[in-house]
């Protein structure tokens, strides 16, 4: 019997393969169409119409077609699985750098993993284009990636941090943008590291933007990434329940966060109480 992953497993091999061959047979017929059709013009100009109805003339015309067809189609297939294995090794290697600033910051233990979750959850519920899910998801990825450059020492501080060590731990959006600027992959996925910690009213930073002048994808990921901080553990403090943090949220719109944000970020979590 096989184990429920065996079972997913075998399913989406046979979705691939079901998909190949519909593939495959499209690619035949688009290629006979065509050179069936250029066939029949072929009869046309030269004055042989008597043929265009005669089902051996096509004999030819219908088998290099298909060939040829099936050959493009094959080509085209292959690019698809390349780009898909590519993008699966660059996610794959985000993952690896997210759980390594993870492993160092041991305050934050599966923090990446739930805010991805979340902001997936918000983002969809808000009905933003799907095609800004894939640049969201990463920018939330890699929302702490700057850290990696804080010295420990600061990064797992248990007490409350001094004046120039905060502005060191402040720091991280910008190391964040200097690491991750000339990947030109990400660059769609670098508002949420660097302006995450932006706020509504022009007192966050690195950059004191006010309002919208925030990307709005950066906007929606600090809500995230605040009511995850007060809702787990912290080594300094217990976590707060659902309803304190969500009304602290609430109590914060139009000054932390963009009012619309909380808004819809309200709506969605209480469906999730």
């Amino acid at each position: 019997m096989y184990s429920k992953e065996k079972k997913k497993q075998h399913s989406i091999k046979k979705g691939f393969w079901g998909h190949r061959s519909l593939s495959i047979f499209i690619s035949f017929l688009g290629g006979a169409f065509i050179l069936s059709l250029f066939s029949i013009i072929q009869k046309t100009v030269v004055d042989e119409g008597g043929l265009i109805l005669d089902p051996r003339s096509y004999i030819m015309p219908v088998s290099y077609g298909g060939v040829t067809g099936i050959i493009f189609g094959l080509w085209y297939i292959r690019l698809k699985e390349n780009e898909a294995e590519l993008l699966e090794a660059y996610s794959s290697t985000l993952e690896g750098w997210a759980k390594a600033v993870e492993m160092r910051d041991k305050n934050t233990q599966n923090h990446t993993n739930r805010v991805v979750a979340l902001t997936e959850e918000l983002v969809r519920s808000m009905k933003i284009k799907e095609t800004d899910l894939a640049h969201i998801k990463r920018g939330a990825m890699l929302h702490d990636i700057g850290k990696i450059d804080i010295p420990d020492s600061i990064l797992n501080k248990p007490g409350e941090l001094t004046e120039e060590e905060r502005v060191i731990m402040e720091e991280h959006p910008a190391r964040a943008s200097d690491m991750l600027m000339n990947i030109r992959f990400l660059h769609p996925a670098l508002p949420i590291p660097y302006y995450h910690h932006e706020r509504w009213d022009g007192s966050g930073y690195p950059d004191a933007l006010i309002g919208k002048e925030i990307p709005l994808e950066a906007r929606i990921f600090a809500v995230i990434d605040v009511w995850d901080a007060l809702t787990n553990d912290r080594p300094y403090r217990k976590a707060w329940t659902k309803n304190d943090a969500l009304l602290y949220i609430k109590e914060k719109a139009g000054t932390f966060f963009d009012p619309y944000v909380v808004k819809a970020f309200s709506a969605h979590i209480r469906s999730t109480f």
